[in-house]
C-alpha cells in the first residue's frame, strides 16, 4: 500500500512539474513587457486602519481563495493572471530554480503553508 502511495505522489510531482513548465513556456518575461518597471508596495497600517476596504484589491488575487477559477471567483481578477505568470516564469529565470525544484519545495512546506487557511 505504501509503494502505491509513494508511486501515486511521484506521478503527481510530475505532472504538476510538465503542467507549471508548459504554462510557463507560454509566458514572456516582464523585462520583455510593459511590466517591467511597475511595482505593488505595502500600505502602512495607520493609513488602511481608517478603511480597510479602500484598500483591499479588486484587481489582483493573491493565494486560493478569491482566483478567477474558484467557484464564485471574481472575472475582473483574470487580466491579471497572465502578468502573475510572467513574474513567476522571471523569478525562475533570475534565481536558477527548475520548476521541478520549486514544486519539490512547496510540496514539503504545503501543509505549514495552508496551515492557518484550513
Amino acid at each position: 500500500m505504501e509503494a502505491n502511495s509513494s508511486f501515486e505522489n511521484i506521478n503527481e510531482h510530475r505532472g504538476l512539474v510538465r503542467q507549471v513548465t508548459w504554462i510557463l513556456e507560454k509566458v514572456d518575461l516582464p523585462e520583455n513587457s510593459i511590466v517591467h518597471e511597475q511595482c505593488i508596495y505595502r500600505v502602512p497600517h495607520r493609513i488602511r486602519q481608517p478603511n480597510p476596504q479602500a484598500y483591499t484589491p479588486r484587481v489582483v488575487s493573491i493565494g486560493p481563495i478569491h482566483t478567477p477559477r474558484s467557484p464564485g471567483g471574481d472575472i475582473r481578477l483574470e487580466p491579471m493572471e497572465n502578468l502573475k505568470l510572467q513574474y513567476l516564469k522571471s523569478f525562475f529565470t533570475r534565481s536558477q530554480l527548475s520548476v521541478a525544484e520549486c514544486v519539490c519545495k512547496l510540496k514539503e512546506w504545503e501543509r505549514i503553508i495552508k496551515c492557518p487557511f484550513v
